[in-house]
């Protein structure tokens, strides 16, 4: 199986994110016989507060069933189904 984690690394010490990567990390130790990779969300970041690679977001996707989930801690939600 292959997963791919996005989210922003903690550049800067917003909790939420400390987060994100401890569970990143504990996933890794826990699932050896799953290949993780890791892309930072910042490098994709277009200035909306909301979207999907905010740093609110943490995106889990199987990259083989292309299905995926998002852990948010954005407080207005629905803002993420904006096509913009």
């Amino acid at each position: 199986m292959n997963i791919e984690f996005i989210f922003e690394n903690p550049h800067h010490n917003w909790s939420v994110l400390h987060v994100f990567k401890k569970y990143y990390e504990w996933f890794i130790s826990k699932h050896n016989d799953v290949n993780v990779s890791y892309k930072n969300s910042s490098d994709y970041y277009d200035g909306n507060p909301s979207g999907i690679y905010s740093p609110h977001n943490l995106v889990i996707t199987n990259l083989e069933t292309k299905k995926c989930i998002v852990v948010s801690y954005w407080d207005r939600p629905i803002e993420m189904t904006w096509k913009n």
